[in-house]
């Protein structure tokens, strides 16, 4: 029994940490990294596959229209400069907003976007 209550006690006091700081959008990540965290705080992953592929949640993005300034790369980090295109901002008027607000912003602005129950067009011929 101690050794259970031990081994869960390590976990929450060292583990849970380093996930929760993993959790967090940071100026540098992956793009990949990204766009996952990005879906996951709007809760679009229902809109996904069971097992997306790094594709899927770039084009899940695209759809909304949203992408950085030279579109969407593996291998590719996020940079403010990004965060200001997507959110059609200059530097004069995110002056002063840091990183994690920009990214708090387009959050909201997903959320808002993906709330909209779209019905898609109809271009077939009525029988």
């Amino acid at each position: 029994m101690f050794k259970k209550i031990f081994g869960i006690s390590l976990f929450f006091i060292f583990l849970l940490p380093l996930y929760a700081e993993e959790t967090k959008f940071i100026e540098g990540m992956k793009q990949v990294d990204f766009a996952k965290l990005l879906i996951k705080e709007t809760n679009l992953e229902k809109s996904l596959s069971s097992s997306p592929t790094e594709d899927e949640y770039f084009k899940l993005l695209l759809d909304f229209g949203i992408e950085p300034k030279n579109g969407w790369n593996k291998e590719g980090i996020i940079t403010r400069e990004d965060l200001l295109y997507m959110l059609d901002y200059t530097e004069e008027e995110a002056e002063g907003i840091g990183f994690e607000e920009l990214c708090n912003q387009l959050v909201s602005i997903l959320k808002e976007i993906s709330s909209y129950n779209y019905e898609e067009p109809n271009y077939l011929p009525e029988e």
